[in-house]
């Protein structure tokens, strides 16, 4: 059975990108066995919608889009150069 610690990383994982076949499976077997790590997952998700609502709050109340509050591609880029090498010293 796979480690809490490592069930976690993957519970927060998947809400950016898609996991394996095998992946999935593992945090299925382990949220079945493990109370703590589907806690975790319920108050992760309950985050997620408490944010995502809140963001629709704030675009609402200044009357915004999301293209006008999206990142260029440059800014992205520069994101992602900066937390591969943050990765990377740790």
């Amino acid at each position: 059975m796979m480690s809490c610690q490592e069930a976690a990383r993957l519970i927060s994982e998947e809400r950016d990108h898609p996991l394996s076949f095998g992946q999935r499976l593992g945090v299925r077997v382990h949220l079945a066995m493990c109370i703590l790590c589907r806690a975790y997952k319920k108050n992760l998700d309950m985050l997620g919608l408490i944010a995502a609502r809140a963001g629709d709050a704030v675009m609402s109340a200044f009357g915004r889009t999301d293209k006008e509050l999206a990142l260029s591609a440059s800014a992205k880029q520069r994101i992602k150069e900066a937390l591969n090498k943050a990765e990377q010293s740790d």
